[in-house]
């Protein structure tokens, strides 16, 4: 148990809790356009497996693992300099 400002909370341990586990992968291109500018541009995807969360139950907290999604994103900048 724990106590914070007088309220008591229960915290228990989760025998089956896995670690976190993240992948990247990233591939980036550079352009030059011109003396004074550039062209940057980068495709990403992460991917979160098992985060860890905190899961309440009446007064109870627990550490539980949540599924999460792959996500690929693009990112593009003008560079003028």
């Amino acid at each position: 148990m724990h106590q914070s400002r007088g309220i008591i909370l229960s915290v228990w341990e989760n025998p089956d809790l896995q670690p976190e586990e993240m992948r990247s992968f990233e591939v980036a291109a550079s352009y030059i356009i011109t003396e004074n500018a550039k062209v940057d541009l980068s495709v990403y995807k992460n991917e979160l497996h098992d985060l860890i969360i905190q899961a309440q139950k009446d007064d109870s907290f627990m550490s539980v693992n949540k599924e999460m999604s792959k996500r690929w994103d693009l990112k593009s900048m003008l560079i003028i300099l």
